[in-house]
C-alpha cells in the first residue's frame, strides 16, 4: 500500500505540471501570436488623437465588463476571469481561458463638417485563469493592449518660392501619420482569506513600439520643381514593469435573504518605461539619409479604481465602478506629443466612470430554457483623456453598450456579444469630434483540468 499511495502521488504531481506546463504554453503562444501580428501591422485608421504623447489609453474589461459599462473592479464571478481586480482571482473553479476580437467603425468631423470613415479590428485581450485550490487560491495571466497609436491626417498649402528669378507658387501636402502602442501582459494571484475578503497581487510587463511620421510632399511647378520631398520618422521603443494590488469584500444578506453587496478596488503602482528612439530624415522618401538614436525614460503615475456591485438574486447583477489616474505627474526625457517636459501642460488627471447591470433570466438554473439562460446587458461610462490641448479644454468621451452572454452546447463555454457606440471630443476650432460604433467578441472556455480519478 505505501507503494501504491506513493505513485498515485506522484502521477497526481505529474498530471499538475504537466496540465499547468499546457496552460503556460497555451497562453504564451496565443499571446506571442497576438503581439507578432500587432507589430506587423502598420495601422493608421484610428482616432486623431491617438497622436499625443504614448496614444489613446485602451479599456479591456472582459466579455462581461465591456457589456455593463467597464464597471468591473468588484464584480464576482465563476464564468469569467476578471482583468481589472487581481483579489477577485480566487473566485475560480474551472480553469478558463478567454479571448476577444473588437472591430470599430469611426466617423471623424471638424468644424467645417467635414468627415472621415474609417474601419479597423484588433486582439481586445486574453485571459487565462485556473485555481490552485479551489474557490480559495486561483492565478491568472492575461494579455492586452495598454495603449494604440493610430491616425493619419494630411494639411494642404501653398507657399512661394522665394526666388525673384522664379517667382512660383508652390502646393505642397504634409501627412502626419502614426502606428503602434504598448502592450501589457499581467501575471499575478489571488487568495481568499475569509468567507468575505480576498486580496491579489499581480506585475505587469509593459512594452511596445510607437512609430510618428511627417511626410512632405511638394507640387511640380510650372517651371519644373522647386523643392525635395521630405520624410521624417521617429520610432521609440518602450519597456517596463508595474505591479497592481486589489482587494475584494463582500457581505451577505444585507437587503434580502438572498442578496449580497460586494466592494473592491484595485491600486496600480507607478512605472518607469525605457525609452529609446531612433530619428530618420530622409529625401525623395529616403529614409536612411541621416539617423540619431537618443534614450530617455517616462515616468507613469498611479491609478486607483473602485466599485461596488450589488446582487439581489442569482439573476441580477448591479454595478458601478470609477477610476482616477494622475497624468499631469507624467514626467518624460524625451518629447512626446503635445507634451511639454518643462510644464506638463497638455496632459489633464485621467478619470473613468462607468455603470451597468446583467440580466440572466435563468439565474443558477442549468437546465432552464436556452433564451432563460441568455445574459442581457446594458451600460453606460464617461471618462477623461490625458490629452488636453489647453487648461480650459478637455477630451471626454460618453459611451453606451449592450450585449449578450450566450451559452453554447459545450458546458462552462459561452460567447460574448458587445456593442458599443460612443462620442469623442467636439467639432470646433481645434478639435475634431470622434463618432466610433464598436462590435466586440469574445469566447470565454471552462473546464476542470486539474482533478486526480479516485481509486475505488
Amino acid at each position: 500500500m505505501p507503494s501504491l499511495s506513493f505513485s498515485c502521488a506522484g502521477a497526481r504531481s505529474a498530471r499538475f505540471v504537466r496540465s499547468l506546463a499546457a496552460c503556460a504554453i497555451l497562453f504564451l503562444s496565443t499571446a506571442m501570436l497576438a503581439v507578432s501580428s500587432g507589430m506587423a501591422q502598420d495601422a493608421r485608421d484610428g482616432s486623431l488623437y491617438s497622436r499625443f504623447g504614448i496614444g489613446a489609453l485602451q479599456l479591456h474589461a472582459g466579455g462581461q465588463g465591456t457589456g455593463i459599462g467597464h464597471a468591473g473592479f468588484a464584480l464576482h464571478s465563476l464564468q469569467y476571469v476578471n482583468p481589472n481586480n487581481p483579489g477577485a482571482w480566487a473566485d475560480q473553479v474551472l480553469t478558463r481561458i478567454s479571448a476577444g476580437f473588437a472591430y470599430q467603425n469611426l466617423v471623424i468631423s471638424d468644424k467645417n463638417k467635414e468627415t472621415s470613415r474609417l474601419g479597423s479590428g484588433h486582439l481586445s485581450g486574453i485571459q487565462l485563469g485556473f485555481p490552485l485550490i479551489e474557490r480559495k487560491l486561483g492565478i491568472a495571466l492575461g494579455f492586452a493592449p495598454f495603449s494604440r497609436v493610430s491616425y493619419n491626417v494630411a494639411n494642404e498649402g501653398t507657399l512661394f518660392s522665394g526666388d525673384p528669378a522664379r517667382p512660383d507658387t508652390v502646393g505642397y501636402l504634409v501627412n502626419f501619420f502614426g502606428s503602434g502602442g504598448i502592450q501589457q501582459v499581467t501575471g499575478g494571484l489571488g487568495y481568499r482569506f475569509s468567507p468575505g475578503f480576498s486580496a491579489g497581487a499581480s506585475l505587469n510587463a509593459l512594452f511596445g513600439l510607437i512609430d510618428n511620421g511627417r511626410e512632405t510632399i511638394f507640387l511640380e511647378g510650372p517651371n519644373g520643381p522647386l523643392f525635395l520631398d521630405t520624410n521624417l520618422e521617429t520610432s521609440t521603443r518602450l519597456n517596463g514593469f508595474s505591479a497592481t494590488f486589489g482587494a475584494l469584500f463582500s457581505v451577505q444578506n444585507v437587503f434580502a435573504e438572498e442578496d449580497f453587496i460586494s466592494v473592491g478596488g484595485a491600486f496600480t503602482f507607478p512605472a518607469t518605461l525605457s525609452a529609446k528612439r531612433v530619428t530618420s530624415l530622409g529625401e525623395n522618401l529616403d529614409r536612411d539619409t541621416l539617423g540619431t538614436t537618443i534614450s530617455g525614460k517616462i515616468d507613469m503615475p498611479w491609478q486607483l479604481g473602485l466599485g461596488v456591485a450589488y446582487y439581489p438574486d442569482t439573476r441580477w447583477t448591479l454595478s458601478a465602478s470609477g477610476k482616477f489616474a494622475p497624468w499631469t505627474d507624467l514626467r518624460s526625457t524625451i518629447p512626446l506629443p503635445g507634451y511639454d517636459s518643462g510644464t506638463a501642460h497638455g496632459l489633464s488627471d485621467v478619470v473613468q466612470l462607468g455603470t451597468g447591470v446583467e440580466f440572466l433570466p435563468a439565474g443558477t438554473d442549468l437546465l432552464a430554457s436556452w433564451p432563460a439562460r441568455i445574459a442581457y446587458r446594458f451600460g453606460i461610462s464617461w471618462d477623461r483623456a490625458y490629452i488636453s490641448p489647453d487648461r480650459n479644454m478637455n477630451i471626454e468621451t460618453t459611451t453606451i453598450s449592450a450585449g449578450f452572454g450566450l451559452p453554447t452546447l459545450i458546458p462552462g463555454a459561452r460567447f460574448d456579444i458587445n456593442m458599443q457606440a460612443g462620442i469623442r471630443g467636439a467639432a470646433n476650432a481645434d478639435l475634431v469630434r470622434d463618432v466610433f460604433y464598436r462590435l466586440s467578441m469574445s469566447i470565454n472556455i471552462g473546464e476542470r483540468w486539474f482533478q486526480t480519478p479516485k481509486l475505488r
